[in-house]
């Protein structure tokens, strides 16, 4: 082979190479990551809920919402408590970090808004991160100690509303601000 046919050879690979690598990473692309989890949504973000791993339904159970449901929950078995949960793997973090967002059902909720938890859990002890309570939860682009902040949003049907924004301190989410407004209905 000559001169002139080896670096035609050459390139040819070469351009086969770059977009045969170039069409995996497009198909390796993996869709966006929900950023906003409201229980009543539609499409609902927790229709597709993920089993919990048994050290993070040990994590729930002894959370502070668990204790004040102490009398409704005592006679539960750990099957009859898991159902109290619907839950989806998100990535605050990256997608490197395992945690679940984690929606209460009754009566691990109130009566005008949902419950949520933030469990990290890519360790053999999960962390409960965040206790929310609201209409929903809403992960932020901005990050704070390589977690994303997150929002938690409370409307009445009376035009009231409450945004809880969320940092992580580096050990678990702590409220930054709270905004508080009214519109006007009617």
């Amino acid at each position: 082979m000559n001169r002139r046919m080896a670096s035609v050879s050459l390139t040819l690979c070469t351009v086969i190479l770059v977009g045969a690598t170039s069409a995996q990473k497009t198909r390796n692309k993996s869709a966006p990551q929900p950023t906003e989890f409201y229980a009543d949504a539609d499409p609902d973000p927790f229709a597709d809920s993920v089993p919990l791993p048994a050290n993070v339904v040990d994590a729930l159970r002894v959370t502070e919402e668990a204790k004040l449901n102490q009398d409704r929950i005592s006679s539960l078995d750990r099957e009859g408590f898991v159902r109290l949960f619907k839950a989806v793997e998100i990535h605050p973090a990256g997608p490197k970090e395992l945690d679940y967002l984690v929606l209460g059902l009754f009566p691990m909720t109130s009566a005008d808004g949902d419950w949520f938890w933030l469990v990290r859990a890519h360790s053999m002890h999960p962390q409960v991160l965040l206790f929310a309570s609201g209409n929903g939860i809403e992960l932020s682009r901005h990050r704070t100690n390589g977690y994303r902040n997150i929002r938690s949003v409370w409307s009445s049907a009376a035009g009231y509303t409450i945004t809880r924004v969320y940092k992580f301190d580096g050990k678990k989410y702590r409220l930054w601000k709270e905004f508080q407004k009214t519109i006007k209905v009617g």
